[in-house]
């Protein structure tokens, strides 16, 4: 994600700002202990998601990775 805002060149404020706060946040944690801290919250996310996602009223359109959607099961 970093790299993303850090290699985009954006005038919009809320942006920038997002981008000098996760680089903060690199340089205070360390790359490493990010990625373990963001891979084991994911692990733990996903695996809670799979125990309910099929009695879910809900589903997660993917369709444009950068304006995911959430729907009603069945398009409804």
């Amino acid at each position: 994600m970093r790299a993303k805002y850090r290699c985009a060149r954006r005038s919009d404020l809320d942006a920038i700002s997002l981008a000098l706060a996760i680089g903060k946040i690199f340089d205070a944690l360390g790359i490493a202990a990010l990625h373990l801290t963001v891979n084991g919250w994911t692990d733990a996310v996903e695996a809670s998601w799979r125990e309910i996602e099929n009695e879910y009223p809900l589903c997660f359109d993917w369709s444009d990775p950068f304006h995911p959607a959430v729907m009603q099961r069945g398009g409804g």
